[in-house]
């Protein structure tokens, strides 16, 4: 059972662990998170960094599309190149 979310680093972080171990995939484990805590909430950042992390979530998607192609690219190819 998850703590409730009131700020406290060290639960959110239970939770967010929580969450990504009871879910069978990344999506599973961000919509768990999200029915606890809402979307103002620390939980699902944590979550979707440690369930993208454990089941390969769609990270690079994500970040293609709040950040473009090139910057990806650039940091995908381990040249940093800020557009």
């Amino acid at each position: 059972m998850p703590f409730e979310e009131r700020g406290y680093s060290p639960h959110i972080l239970a939770n967010a662990i929580h969450f990504a171990e009871s879910a069978v995939d990344f999506h599973g484990a961000l919509e768990l998170s999200l029915q606890h805590a809402g979307g103002a909430n620390y939980s699902p950042v944590m979550v979707g960094a440690y369930a993208g992390a454990l089941y390969q979530g769609p990270s690079e998607s994500i970040a293609r599309a709040v950040h473009g192609d090139v910057l990806v690219d650039s940091l995908t190819s381990g040249i940093w190149q800020h557009p």
